[in-house]
């Protein structure tokens, strides 16, 4: 697993703080580049970032890969490369938009570290889990004890989340997608759906479930979860 550390920049612009304005992702690969490196060159940017209409909200740093990553306010793409021109130097590979709700439920809330020693990993493990079978079973048990059945499915689900620290993201109506920080907080998950489900008894009215779990990792924005 590669470690990808963020620290939250403080809000010092003023009109671009609107939620109307876009939200955007950008991608730097500095090869050799060190935290201190990517620290400076982001207050740079801060210092030229008025000018261009943009506020940066927050940025991480792959130490493996040497990768940066950069979350900002702007009217166009166009604006954050400006402020990366004129700052540093350091431009993106890419530049995409994204949705702020999708940023904060895959990474839940960005802290603002006081320090480097307490930066933590923007790493994420995503788990994706189906019902086997889910239409079969409404068309065989009916719309009542089909949705009834769906609540004890969802319980088990948020029960072995609740206990191995996912956050759920998106519910799929017959599964779930779920972020979590550890890779073996995500296996220890899935094995304990898993177990649940086996554990449970079966009847005519309340038939077994089959669950299916995928896990997939990366790195949050362009090419990652």
């Amino acid at each position: 697993m590669r470690p990808l550390f963020v620290t939250n920049t403080r809000e010092t612009q003023d009109q671009e703080g609107s939620p109307d304005v876009p939200l955007y992702m950008d991608r730097h690969d500095i090869p050799g580049a060190t935290a201190e490196d990517v620290a400076m060159a982001h207050a740079s940017d801060l210092a030229v970032a008025g000018r261009h209409g943009v506020q940066f909200l927050a940025y991480w740093f792959d130490q493996d890969t040497s990768s940066a990553f950069c979350f900002a306010r702007a009217g166009t793409p166009d604006a954050v490369q400006a402020v990366h021109a004129e700052s540093h130097g350091l431009l993106p590979n890419e530049v995409i938009m994204v949705e702020e709700k999708d940023v904060l439920s895959f990474l839940g809330k960005v802290q603002d570290p006081a320090d480097a020693k307490q930066l933590t990993s923007a790493f994420r493990a995503i788990l994706f889990t189906d019902l086997e079978g889910s239409t079969s079973l409404l068309d065989r048990l009916g719309e009542a004890p089909y949705l009834i059945l769906l609540t004890e499915h969802d319980l088990i689900l948020r029960h072995a989340l609740a206990a191995w620290h996912g956050r759920e993201v998106k519910h799929t109506g017959d599964g779930i997608m779920a972020s979590f920080a550890e890779v073996s907080d995500s296996l220890a998950c899935a094995l304990a759906m898993q177990a649940a489900f086996a554990g449970r008894p079966a009847t005519a009215e309340s038939p077994a479930l089959r669950v299916r779990v995928g896990i997939a990792a990366g790195e949050p924005g362009p090419g990652g979860p």
